[in-house]
């Protein structure tokens, strides 16, 4: 890992090397992984369990596309995830699930339903009841991770950012108890999408909502939701201007909310579909207030970035471009993504000199996601095609090569 500077041309050089060891202070609160799970804290590979057994969620590319969860007993670098095994998922959907609960919630890419499903001791899937929301949504746009929180064995969430309700349901009983409005974050003439992870921050649940046009082009303002987990009611909505898809969260230890733009914001900008602006914003413990409005460039020496993946206290890593790699004239919203230029690189959301780039891995496609697992984060690099994923854990020491799966991994959770 190595701190870089941006060349006059565009791209990076390395101008002193050096090595990052984030270790974790404390949890961070992602989508349904809601409470700390163990783990050694950072550093070098967990202790193997003899019994741990973790959930990857592969889509594969194609028409109609596919989905699977295939059960691992590690995210350990070896042999690929095999999906002759996993169980399908219908129409392009994702598994969802709370840490080490030992069933997972399988949805449906094109309805609004899921199906419970226990892990069985020897590994297999046993089917359980269908939790449908089709009284409150005709649409399936649920199939992501970034629309489901589990608060606690009795309760979970999700978020229909096109109907505009949160539906609560109880996982254990597989039933819906109640909806929270939030039609008062429409706007006229606008889509709405739910973010990337959900965070809980306290008693409150925060959801990062981004805005886009009918062209599917992102607007330059954003919106978080902060949800009451004990009444179940908005307890705050706080309008991010001039903030484009400002939707990833980080938690530092002393409560303080950060927020910052997805790395689409960048595609949309740099293939001139966006006027808005990929920025980071401070909104300190217990208030409401946004402080420190930052370009997302001042933090990576004007390089193009977005994407926040928490590590401990403020520090995350972001994706950053390397123009170096960037074929000649690629300007399209898919090639940009697509590209393989894109590197992980090192913030502090408190320290603006903050900037090493990681150079021991392999540029790949802006694509990511990311899923803390045992105390530790992975996020994923696919492939140009997205026909293949690789996990990487960028808690390690020296961010490290994780397992791999055919098809674009969406989630990653431990199911015991």
């Amino acid at each position: 890992m190595h701190p870089i500077q941006p060349k006059k041309a565009g791209g990076f050089r390395a101008v002193d090397k050096g090595r990052v060891v984030p270790r974790f202070a404390a949890c961070v609160a992602m989508v349904f992984l809601l409470a700390c799970a163990g783990g050694d804290g950072g550093g070098g590979v967990p202790p193997a369990e003899s019994d741990a057994l973790y959930a990857v969620t592969v889509r594969t590319p194609g028409t109609p596309r596919g989905a699977f969860v295939a059960l691992v007993d590690s995210l350990e670098a070896g042999p690929d995830v095999d999906l002759e095994t996993a169980l399908e998922i219908p129409n392009g959907g994702i598994a969802v699930g709370e840490d080490r609960r030992g069933r997972f919630f399988a949805v449906d890419g094109a309805a609004p339903q899921g199906t419970v499903f226990d892990v069985s001791p020897d590994g297999t899937f046993e089917p359980g009841a269908t939790l449908s929301i089709q009284n409150f949504s005709s649409a399936a746009n649920n199939a992501a991770a970034g629309n489901f929180a589990f608060i606690s064995e009795t309760k979970a969430y999700i978020i229909d950012t096109l109907s505009l309700l949160i539906v609560v349901w109880d996982p254990q009983d597989v039933a819906i108890t109640g909806t929270v409005d939030i039609s008062d974050v429409r706007v006229d003439g606008r889509l709405t999408l739910s973010g990337a992870p959900l965070m809980r921050a306290g008693n409150e649940l925060v959801v990062g909502l981004a805005y886009v046009n009918i062209d599917r082009a992102f607007t330059p303002d954003s919106t978080l939701l902060f949800i009451d987990v004990e009444t179940d009611s908005i307890n705050r909505i706080v309008e991010l201007e001039d903030c484009a898809q400002a939707i990833d969260l980080v938690l530092d230890d002393s409560g303080d909310l950060f927020v910052g733009s997805g790395v689409a914001a960048v595609f949309n900008r740099l293939s001139g579909r966006s006027s808005g602006t990929e920025c980071t914003v401070r909104i300190p413990a217990g208030t409401y207030d946004v402080e420190d409005y930052t370009a997302f460039s001042t933090r990576t020496q004007g390089a193009p970035a977005g994407s926040l993946v928490p590590l401990s206290g403020s520090r995350a890593f972001t994706r950053v471009l390397d123009e170096d790699l960037l074929p000649e004239g690629t300007t399209s919203l898919g090639a940009l993504n697509a590209a393989l230029a894109w590197r992980w690189a090192l913030v502090d959301l408190e320290d603006d000199s903050v900037f090493q780039v990681v150079t021991d891995l392999a540029p790949r496609s802006g694509q990511t996601s990311a899923f803390i697992v045992d105390g530790q984060t992975w996020a994923t690099q696919s492939e140009d095609d997205f026909a293949f994923t690789t996990l990487v854990n960028l808690s390690a020491d020296e961010p490290r090569i994780g397992l791999s799966a055919p098809g674009l991994i969406t989630n990653v959770f431990r199911v015991r």
